[in-house]
């Protein structure tokens, strides 16, 4: 019995998920997250609800309520570890621009998110089929208007694992990358990945809290020929 009660006690006071009677409706916090990537044949949609706060417990949603994507519901999933999440994929190549996320509360109240998918293609690769040189290479980017940058990650495969990760703008629907971003890799392989990151906080007045998410993955290989000797990083 006494091993019981310890096990109750500390199960409270674990971080986890409520019991979906266990909030007030007015401190749900809507966390909102569309990611997707080249070559992948769908986009992931989660939707979890916190309290008060993107680290608060997640939750299931009171009956009466509901999340809707486009008209059409998410689906519940009890499964993970984190908690209650809805859920929803959709085909890729039929997701980019307008969409809409609609929560309905338990007096019939709606509210809605609106948000435009950026999916991202790249023009000229043939940059991509010879080493790169130390006078760096720019690629085109074609995207909507509203993609201004673009989050670059690049990694060597050396043992030591270098990593460049910055946003950078793009210059004339063009990213530039220069010399001084691959100075501290040694010549080989590396890994290139380009995302198209969007991220908008939620609420004001009268609006529930919360924040929107999307991303949009690229990923490339090229040959790093190195600098010269005389321009190398001590």
């Amino acid at each position: 019995m006494r091993m019981l009660r310890m096990v109750l006690f500390f199960g409270l006071l674990l971080p986890g998920c409520l019991n979906k009677q266990e909030y007030r409706e007015e401190e749900l916090y809507h966390d909102y997250q569309i990611t997707g990537e080249e070559g992948a044949s769908q986009v992931s949609i989660l939707v979890q609800f916190r309290v008060r706060n993107s680290y608060g417990s997640t939750v299931e949603l009171l009956p009466g309520t509901g999340i809707q994507l486009d008209g059409v519901a998410l689906e519940l999933d009890n499964s993970t570890q984190s908690g209650p999440m809805y859920v929803a994929s959709r085909p890729l190549n039929e997701f980019k621009g307008p969409h809409q996320l609609v929560y309905t509360d338990t007096k019939g109240k709606k509210w809605k998110q609106d948000l435009n998918y950026p999916v991202v293609y790249l023009g000229d690769e043939s940059i991509f089929s010879k080493a790169v040189d130390s006078a760096g290479f720019s690629l085109q980017i074609l995207a909507e208007p509203a993609v201004k940058k673009l989050r670059v990650l690049m990694t060597d495969t050396s043992y030591a694992g270098k990593e460049f990760d910055k946003i950078i703008l793009l210059n004339q629907d063009h990213l530039e990358i220069k010399s001084r971003d691959l100075g501290g890799f040694k010549p080989g392989p590396i890994q290139l990945e380009l995302i198209a990151e969007y991220h908008r906080n939620l609420g004001g007045k009268n609006q529930p809290g919360g924040a929107l998410s999307l991303t949009y993955t690229l990923r490339r290989e090229f040959l790093w020929a190195g600098l010269p000797d005389s321009s190398r990083r001590p």
